[in-house]
């Protein structure tokens, strides 16, 4: 299903935002995890904080490819050459020289630990890099490839830190800074608790139009409304930060904008096809046909967050290909399980070769959305609950499916297929935050470029 997610900001100082001019000097913001290992060749820290700390050869923008780093590039006739022409003038924070040495550094660093970053294909496809002076980086491929700039454009692996952090000339195993291009600084923090980041006054870019940026953890979800509400802090950002049932109240309010973005994400089940009932292809279909996606949308979202019929939204690129979607069927559910053989016994419970269907359900017990959705899962499709419980009233879908909601993160597996079900945005409910790290970085640097998300935020007094 795909949901789209509300964000939400609370200012002092001066941006547009959407339509009205809030002034700003500096921004308290909550989130739930802490910015931790902000080393951008590796994969652990926050991407918002690394957006604001670094910058890539190049940038996605919603019109295409901006040069960042470097302020153009060449591509050449057979497709494997590209060599990209650095912007002058540029320092990293700590005053160490950004030009295509400190890049090749940075690359050099980040082959090292190349089979980390094989997710991304061009890694597959690096012949070489180099760079013939301090003015041009080059990168050579073994054939063309088509994503080679979106890839580039990655925050992480492919940001650029001071080769000053980097430890003999490595960042596999860690760094002893975490010094960049971008428009901040980090200037204090305290594990577990809060960060500080400050506007980087040497920034080769345009100046942020907040000076400041303090970010607090806060955990517990009406912990962080309370102090939305009270003004201790000025911005929840993240995904799943607080329920739809609680950002509902903000939408009609005159003390909060609330904005929100284009589809970017899908939300879904991760189904384990090495299990010995999910490798059955019947009863993945018949989740499919089981699962009522409207009826999710409306029933927790407030249709905040619309239905997914296919994987990625027909809005990204080379998606919108007319595949037929699932239609919600508990009929279609049945007769596909029937037809595969899991009858539905005397106890209403459906068995194969005497092994009962029935699944578990796992989800992170730390994300509010999360938990909603499992709960709405077992209560939809198996709501006889013993308990007596059913988190929504919904159609009796037990004759189809039994699911067993257990709250734990929800592990690696071998093999898998994924049900989807809603299509939220770049990033989270609450007094909410801003969308991926474009969004982040364009709001607080004052860019304006905030690409395909909104957010919610205090109006401005």
């Amino acid at each position: 299903m795909r949901l789209r997610y509300l964000q939400s900001i609370f200012y002092k100082g001066s941006y547009n935002f959407p339509h009205r001019q809030i002034k700003v000097v500096q921004a308290q913001i909550v989130v739930v995890l802490y910015i931790r290992d902000l080393n951008p060749h590796l994969y652990a820290g926050e991407m918002y904080a690394q957006s604001i700390l670094y910058d890539t050869l190049v940038s996605i923008t919603a019109d295409g490819y901006e040069g960042c780093l470097a302020e153009s590039w060449d591509i050449s006739e057979d497709g494997c050459t590209y060599t990209f022409h650095i912007r002058p003038n540029v320092l990293f924070s700590d005053g160490e020289k950004c030009d295509a040495n400190a890049i090749l550094a940075n690359f050099n660093a980040i082959l090292e630990n190349r089979e980390r970053h094989t997710w991304l294909e061009m890694m597959n496809l690096l012949v070489g890099v180099s760079a013939p002076d301090e003015n041009t980086f080059v990168i050579e491929m073994s054939e063309p490839y088509y994503p080679m700039l979106t890839e580039l454009g990655c925050i992480r692996p492919f940001a650029m830190i001071s080769p000053n952090c980097m430890i003999n000339g490595s960042t596999k195993d860690g760094v002893n800074g975490h010094i960049g291009t971008g428009p901040y600084v980090l200037t204090d923090f305290v594990t577990d608790e809060y960060a500080v980041f400050e506007r980087n006054e040497n920034y080769w870019g345009e100046t942020p139009a907040i000076r400041k940026i303090t970010v607090k953890v806060i955990p517990d979800n009406q912990t962080r409304i309370m102090a939305l509400e009270s003004g201790e802090i000025d911005l929840i950002f993240g995904k799943n930060m607080i329920d739809a049932d609680a950002i509902s109240q903000y939408l009609d309010s005159d003390k909060f904008t609330v904005g929100l973005s284009d589809p970017t994400s899908t939300r879904h089940i991760v189904m384990n096809t090495t299990h010995e009932i999910l490798g059955d292809p019947a009863v993945r279909k018949a989740l499919q046909h089981a699962t009522d996606r409207q009826t999710i949308s409306d029933g927790i979202f407030y249709g905040l967050e619309q239905p997914a019929d296919t994987l990625y939204a027909t809005t990204v690129p080379y998606c919108n290909v007319g595949l037929k979607p699932y239609e919600y069927s508990t009929e279609t559910a049945a007769q596909i399980l029937d037809e595969a053989g899991w009858v539905l016994g005397s106890d209403k419970m459906r068995a194969k070769d005497g092994k009962q269907l029935a699944l578990d359900l796992l989800y992170n017990s730390d994300s509010v959305t999360e938990k909603t959705i499992a709960e709405y899962q077992v209560g939809v499709v198996c709501p006889h609950d013993p308990h007596g419980r059913d988190a929504i009233p919904r159609p009796q879908l037990c004759p189809v499916l039994p699911l067993r909601g257990n709250a734990g993160a929800v592990h690696p597996v071998p093999s898998s297929a994924a049900l989807h079900y809603l299509r939220p945005g770049g990033s989270g409910f609450a007094g909410c935050g801003l969308g991926d790290h474009q969004h982040f970085h364009a709001v607080f640097s004052g860019t304006g470029r905030t690409g395909p998300h909104a957010g919610m935020g205090r109006n401005a007094q």
